[in-house]
């Protein structure tokens, strides 16, 4: 069974579509094929798993991350990818660089404290991922 795993930026509208219709969709339609999961935390300790006889294997063989950007998330795509070698794709639907002032997430991502920390996090994670969906 191939796992797919989901860390979901938010719950709203993004996230609802995004990520919880396509893994019901996954789970629905490929069966016993794909088992797709997401949540909102990042839980390191539970991406190597051990079973009975003390093999240790990954939890997931492909992860996305829907619009993470923090330097925690950024750090967990690096140990997925280059430690685990599972590939991480990376979802963002909004062209976050290019917000017009009058967009009600404007003032979140265009601070002068975090506009530079918060897009060359969102500029690696473009670079890093095994793909990216938009």
């Amino acid at each position: 069974m191939y796992k797919v795993h989901f860390w979901i930026a938010d719950q709203d509208g993004q996230g609802w579509l995004r990520v919880e219709q396509v893994q019901r969709y996954l789970n629905k339609i490929c069966g016993n094929e794909v088992k797709a999961t997401y949540n909102n935390y990042m839980r390191p300790n539970e991406w190597v798993i051990q079973d009975a006889s003390g093999h240790r294997q990954n939890a997931f063989d492909l992860t996305v991350h829907q619009r993470q950007y923090a330097d925690s998330s950024l750090q967990n795509l690096r140990y997925l990818q280059k430690q685990l070698k599972v590939p991480c794709v990376y979802e963002i639907d909004d062209y976050l660089h290019g917000l017009s002032p009058h967009a009600p997430a404007y003032s979140n991502y265009h601070n002068p404290q975090t506009k530079v920390h918060t897009f060359n996090n969102i500029n690696a994670y473009l670079q890093e991922s095994a793909a990216i969906t938009v």
